[in-house]
């Protein structure tokens, strides 16, 4: 099957990262993909990897629909709004089969619903998003199918860790949306330092409050009179930080990437917080993305309750790692994902086959 994957700017991202790990998956699995996007770090990384990638350049409509014309795809699956948005302009004039996947719960301002495209088969990675698709845009429940996101298992796998430290790594974007747990982890550090002796605190990620984030654990590091708290900036690889992690705390597809690698989890974000990830807290996480979506806000009382949990509680930890692990075996494998999303190009391509015959 020829696959053409749609997206936009292609750097570190849950989106992106969702679409290289399904690039990668359907090329396993013999199928010819292309990406089409505006560039980045991914994009240059499945280049490497042998995924054809085009740029869109100055003209998006223009370089898409030349490319639908001469290499006629069998599918296009789009993966942003914008990138929707083109197919939807395309399709006025030209046939072809589209999916779409809604990575997030989109701004609902008149402008950006008149700009939103939901194709018959639309592709929602948790069930609260597919149900904001229900309510906020009118889609039919029929149109959308639920594939969470996959993780590279084989890849994001547990390491038996020697370091006597106790590590807590957090991953994110570290905009205003997103850092609010960074900010919180550096004015607890002083506090649980007291607690943890061989206490060590790794923020990874970049955005417009890195530097923020930084001045905070200057300050954290000066009260504790040692460098506990290190913001190292964003990472195209954070697998190395991930392994050597004691316990994780994020939200989203990072934290599904520690639980495949054996690391205890606390969901804490922007968005809400759900605490330890363990046991029934894993469901309910499931239905949201794992981004603790309309849970109360994660504050530094209740991170710093559940870290000395973790910390002092050895069952616990054993509960986590292990309902993690099965979380992530049972219901995200980056080959699971690309499976259900193969199925879901084989009904649109049925569904654009049968229209054509009734036209």
């Amino acid at each position: 099957m020829k696959i053409l994957l749609l997206a936009d700017h292609m750097e570190n991202g849950g989106a992106e990262t969702h679409i290289y790990e399904l690039s990668r998956f359907l090329s396993q699995k013999g199928h010819r993909v292309t990406v089409i996007s505006f560039g980045g770090k991914v994009a240059e990384a499945l280049a490497e990897q042998g995924i054809c990638q085009k740029n869109y350049g100055k003209f998006p409509l223009l370089t898409l629909f030349r490319h639908l014309q001469n290499h006629k795809p069998d599918v296009v699956h789009a993966h942003t709004r914008q990138s929707a948005f083109l197919c939807r302009l395309l399709l006025s004039f030209m046939q072809f089969p589209v999916v779409f996947t809604a990575h997030a719960r989109f701004c609902t301002t008149p402008i950006k619903g008149a700009l939103s495209f939901f194709p018959e088969r639309t592709i929602a990675v948790s069930a609260d998003i597919a149900q904001h698709l229900i309510t906020r845009f009118g889609v039919s429940r029929g149109q959308i199918s639920v594939i969470e996101n996959g993780i590279d298992t084989k890849r994001f796998c547990p390491k038996d860790n020697q370091n006597d430290e106790f590590h807590i790594v957090t991953v994110s974007r570290l905009d205003e949306d997103c850092s609010l747990t960074a900010l919180l982890l550096c004015r607890i550090a002083p506090a649980l330092s007291k607690k943890i002796p061989r206490l060590r605190i790794t923020i990874v990620g970049g955005g417009s409050e890195l530097a923020h984030v930084r001045m905070l654990a200057s300050k954290a590091n000066a009260v504790c009179g040692k460098n506990v708290v290190n913001a190292v900036g964003q990472k195209q690889d954070v697998l190395p930080y991930l392994q050597s992690a004691s316990l994780f705390i994020g939200v989203s597809r990072a934290a599904l990437e520690a639980m495949s690698c054996g690391i205890p989890v606390i969901l804490s974000g922007n968005e809400g917080y759900l605490g330890i990830a363990v046991g029934k807290i894993l469901a309910i996480a499931e239905h949201g993305n794992f981004c603790a979506r309309g849970y109360p806000m994660p504050s530094e009382k209740c991170i710093y309750k559940d870290i000395l949990n973790l910390f002092f509680d050895k069952k616990l930890v054993f509960c986590a790692k292990r309902d993690g692990l099965r979380q992530i075996q049972h219901h995200h494998t980056a080959e699971q994902m690309a499976e259900k999303t193969v199925r879901v190009y084989r009904s649109a391509i049925l569904d654009f086959q049968r229209k054509r015959k009734t036209i």
